[in-house]
């Protein structure tokens, strides 16, 4: 499952500020919003996989990265 992080694209994105992404995953769907602004929901591909982070449009800088698992 992949998200792209594209200014262009992403109605909510503030270009040269920092933005709050997030990525809620319950059940077999996902849910991706930007600035609490839901931007796509999709299903999951597979019960486990890895995390990753890119940007594919050039250097980003991350801060409070926080992972949690529902009880």
């Amino acid at each position: 499952m992949k998200f792209n992080i594209i200014p262009m694209v992403l109605k909510n994105l503030k270009k040269d500020e920092w933005n709050e992404l997030d990525i809620i995953v319950q059940g077999d769907m996902a849910e991706f919003k930007c600035n609490g602004k839901i931007e796509r929901t999709q299903k999951t591909k597979a019960a486990g996989s890895p995390f990753g982070i890119r940007a594919e449009y050039g250097a980003i800088e991350l801060r409070r990265i926080r992972v949690k698992e529902a009880p």
